[in-house]
């Protein structure tokens, strides 16, 4: 099996459940493999 391959598959397990958030999980997968840090800030959202 390809290493991409795995890793899309992987990425596909992590984010079950998780929605709109495939994106932060691959950068997040990312920069693991790379051993560098990452830095995830939640948004306020002002209520209406």
């Amino acid at each position: 099996m390809k290493v991409e391959t795995q890793i899309r598959t992987l990425l596909k397990v992590l984010s079950q459940g998780i929605f709109e958030k495939e994106h932060i999980l691959a950068m997040s997968l990312l920069s693991a493999i790379a051993g560098e840090s990452i830095f995830l800030q939640d948004q306020e959202v002002a209520s209406i």
